[in-house]
């Protein structure tokens, strides 16, 4: 990926960085949400996956339940450095990205969890 990033781009990023990159992205895209409003509330499947059986395929018959989304979402959160119960990103994640800033904004909107649990 890093090479063809490279190619495409001309910026020339490792492995590692692009990783960093899209961590910083997904966090970026979570805290423009967070921003607006959204929490862990939101993160949610649509109607049809959790109330539907899937109709054919390997997993035919098969089915969401909140519980399984709810496990899924704390693992989701935990490997991201977000807080599992509001799904807020850390500040030491933030940090750790090079969104001090975001961090310092969100802090003083409150919503931030102050300590890594």
């Amino acid at each position: 990926m890093a090479e063809m990033f490279t190619a495409a781009t001309g910026i020339k990023l490792n492995e590692k960085e692009i990783q960093i990159a899209g961590r910083r992205i997904l966090t970026m895209e979570k805290c423009f949400n967070i921003r607006e409003g959204a929490d862990r509330k939101l993160d949610d499947l649509s109607w049809r996956m959790m109330n539907e059986p899937m109709p054919s395929g390997p997993n035919k018959g098969m089915m969401n339940s909140s519980e399984e989304l709810d496990k899924m979402l704390d693992k989701y959160y935990a490997l991201h450095g977000w807080d599992v119960k509001t799904s807020w990103p850390y500040k030491e994640t933030l940090v750790s990205l090079g969104l001090k800033d975001v961090s310092k904004k969100l802090g003083k909107m409150r919503k931030i969890p102050a300590v890594k649990r």
